[in-house]
């Protein structure tokens, strides 16, 4: 994401949270295992508009996530 690739990834623990599904990337269902993942990268990559949201809504995205960010978001609420 930080980079300005979409995210593809199944459903598991907090990686909808983090990635966020249709903003910057795509959440497959853990059931649909790598089929899934596959179908997904492959409808992703033939809709190029789609491609380019989700890579600018990444980017953005993964800056909240940037150690200097977070140090910082830590000691607003420790201080």
């Amino acid at each position: 994401m930080s980079v300005g690739t979409p995210v593809i990834a199944l459903d598991v623990n907090h990686l909808p949270t983090l990635i966020g599904d249709g903003d910057g990337g795509v959440i497959v269902a853990q059931t649909s295992g790598h089929a899934g993942l596959w179908r997904a990268a492959d409808q992703l990559l033939h809709d190029p508009v789609r491609y380019k949201r989700i890579s600018r809504v990444g980017y953005y995205r993964a800056r909240d996530y940037r150690p200097a960010h977070i140090a910082g978001q830590l000691l607003k609420v420790v201080s």
